[in-house]
């Protein structure tokens, strides 16, 4: 091997080229992906309608909101039958699940959502073949967002991350096929938000990945805004990521738009209202709310329960208990 200065001398030219070429190469992909002016659309206007399932997701959405969901997966199971080809009827089943298991944390549904997911993304990917609806575009998008989550709970951060990127080529594709399908905003909101808030080992790997946050909660407001399907799922998501970043006021709004919409409110809405019940020390108000919770989750048949969701709940009431003087009544609790 060459070890004259000439010889070194142009080794590192080499590298320093490679690595010019690399940081090329990343700037280009961050200004590819870095289309942070979103449409401004007349207030009241809603995204398109899709034509093909639109009383059908209505239908579906609500009965998921309200707990209800074996009617829900029954009403997907009809769509099944009739469109056994489409994306649609599998992304809905996908969401169905996902919605309960999230509700109730939960994790015997995952190989149905997994079974379902793929689906949606084998028969989505192979109707794009021939056609550009931006449906189909929109829910092969969504089918490869549950796939991600699955891999985050699985701890494959990698394949997650991969997933995600796939979900958001098909989601950016739906948007230029139709500007006004803003429903889209929400998926695209979660990922920019919760991939910079969530992901410290995938910034140490792509340590070229920029803060994002703002972005996502701005996609997330579009999706509440302008949203036609996805409204609800994108308060909650708001909510969730105003917590997360420390906006808890701004995470309180957005909640009670969700408890004002939905009647009974979801677990996840009342969760999350506790816990922000409990960021204002209004502790009778973190009792009630974890009071309402328990109640729900205890509902359901022992094999649908999720022992941990309940233990955390009464240890949020004892701990209001014990903030209100109930000194006994949290002791009794936690006994």
């Amino acid at each position: 091997m060459n070890h004259s200065p000439e010889a070194l001398s142009r080794q590192q030219r080499m590298l320093l080229a490679l690595r010019a070429g690399t940081i090329s190469l990343n700037l280009a992909l961050c200004a590819t992906c870095a289309a942070d002016d979103l449409p401004t659309p007349a207030p009241g206007e809603r995204a398109a309608v899709d034509s093909t399932f639109d009383r059908s997701i209505t239908r579906i959405l609500r009965l998921g909101d309200i707990g209800r969901y074996e009617e829900a997966l029954v009403l997907c199971d009809s769509l099944h039958e009739a469109l056994p080809d489409h994306p649609g009827p599998y992304l809905s089943t996908a969401g169905v699940y996902v919605n309960w298991m999230q509700s109730h944390r939960l994790s015997q549904f995952q190989e149905e959502v997994d079974l379902n997911a793929q689906r949606a993304i084998d028969t989505g990917t192979e109707l794009l073949a021939s056609s550009d609806d931006p449906w189909l575009s929109f829910y092969v998008g969504s089918a490869y967002g549950y796939r991600a989550l699955a891999r985050l709970r699985r701890h494959n951060w990698i394949g997650a991350f991969l997933d995600g990127r796939r979900s958001n080529e098909h989601l950016n594709t739906a948007l230029k096929r139709d500007p006004r399908l803003y429903d889209a905003y929400f998926a695209l909101g979660g990922y920019h938000y919760w991939r910079t808030a969530r992901s410290d080992f995938l910034r140490t790997v792509a340590f070229w990945m920029r803060d994002r946050r703002d972005l996502g909660l701005r996609q997330m407001q579009l999706a509440v805004d302008h949203g036609r399907y996805i409204r609800n799922g994108a308060l909650h998501g708001l909510a969730l990521a105003r917590y997360d970043a420390g906006d808890w006021e701004g995470a309180l709004a957005a909640n009670q738009l969700l408890m004002d919409t939905i009647e009974p409110p979801t677990n996840g809405s009342l969760y999350l209202r506790g816990r922000l019940f409990a960021q204002r020390q209004d502790w009778p108000a973190v009792e009630r709310t974890f009071k309402q919770l328990l109640t729900k989750l205890t509902v359901r048949p022992r094999g649908y329960q999720s022992v941990g969701y309940q233990v955390e709940c009464m240890y949020w009431i004892a701990a209001a208990l014990k903030n209100q003087g109930r000194i006994d009544a949290s002791r009794q609790l936690a006994a």
